[in-house]
C-alpha cells in the first residue's frame, strides 16, 4: 500500500505547484500506482525522474522570459505518457527506458533551448536561422540539454540494471541503446515538428506520441542486434 501513499503525496505537490491539472494529476497517479505495482519500485524511479527533471527544466526554462507554464493536461500525460505505460503492462524494459529517454530529451532541449542567446537553426538546414520557439527549431544548448537528458535515464538503466534486465546485455550496449532512443526521438520530434505540426498536419500530443514511440523502437532494435 506504499505506493499509493507515496503517489498521493506526489500528487497533491503537483496540484500545489500548479504543474498539472486536476485530471493530469489522476492520470499521472494511475499511470504510477499501476507500473509501481506491476514491475516494481525501480521502474517508477525512472519515470519520477523524468518528471522532477522536466518540471524543473521547464520551471528554468519560462523563468527566463518571465512567463508562467499553463498547467500541464491530459493530454500532455497521454501522448508523453502511454508508451512508457503500456511498456510497462506488456513488460518491454528497453521499450520503457527508451521511450521515456526520448520524453526527457525533448522536454530538455525544448525548455533548456530557450535560454539560448543564439538564434535556433532548422534542424534540417543548420545554416538557416529561425524564430525563438518553432517546431523544428533547434539551438547548440538545447542539442547538449537533450543529450544529457538521454544520458541521465541511460545511467539509471544501468544503476537498475537487474530490475530490467532478464537477459544477458552488455552495460555499454544498454546504455548505447538508452541514449540512442532519447537522441535521436528527440530529433525525430523536432522533424516532425517541422514538417508536419507547423503545417497543422499533426497535434503536438501526437508528435511526442511518435517520438516516445520511436525512442523505445530504436532502444529495443540494438539492445535486441548488438
Amino acid at each position: 500500500m506504499i505506493e499509493f501513499f507515496v503517489i498521493a503525496i506526489f500528487a497533491l505537490v503537483l496540484l500545489s505547484t500548479k504543474s498539472f491539472d486536476l485530471t493530469a494529476v489522476v492520470l499521472s497517479a494511475i499511470y504510477g500506482i499501476a507500473i509501481w505495482r506491476l514491475r516494481g519500485f525501480e521502474w517508477i524511479l525512472v519515470l519520477f525522474v523524468f518528471l522532477v527533471t522536466s518540471l524543473y527544466a521547464t520551471y528554468c526554462g519560462r523563468g527566463k522570459d518571465g512567463k508562467k507554464h499553463e498547467h500541464r493536461g491530459a493530454d500532455n500525460v497521454l501522448s508523453n505518457g502511454v508508451v512508457p505505460f503500456m511498456s510497462a503492462v506488456f513488460g518491454l524494459p528497453y521499450f520503457y527506458l527508451g521511450s521515456i529517454s526520448a520524453a526527457l530529451a525533448d522536454t530538455l532541449a525544448s525548455e533548456i533551448g530557450k535560454m539560448s542567446k543564439e538564434a535556433p537553426v532548422l534542424i534540417t538546414n543548420p545554416h538557416k536561422k529561425v524564430e525563438p520557439g518553432l517546431n523544428g527549431g533547434v539551438s547548440k544548448i538545447g542539442t547538449l540539454a537533450s543529450i544529457g537528458g538521454s544520458v541521465i535515464i541511460a545511467l539509471l538503466s544501468l544503476v537498475f540494471y537487474n530490475s530490467f534486465v532478464s537477459s544477458p546485455v552488455s552495460l555499454h550496449v544498454l546504455f548505447f541503446a538508452v541514449a540512442a532512443g532519447g537522441v535521436f526521438g528527440s530529433a525525430i520530434d523536432s522533424v516532425l515538428g517541422l514538417l508536419f505540426e507547423n503545417r497543422g498536419l499533426m497535434t503536438n500530443g501526437s508528435v511526442n506520441f511518435v517520438a516516445t514511440l520511436s525512442g523505445g523502437i530504436i532502444a529495443m532494435v540494438i539492445v535486441t542486434f548488438l
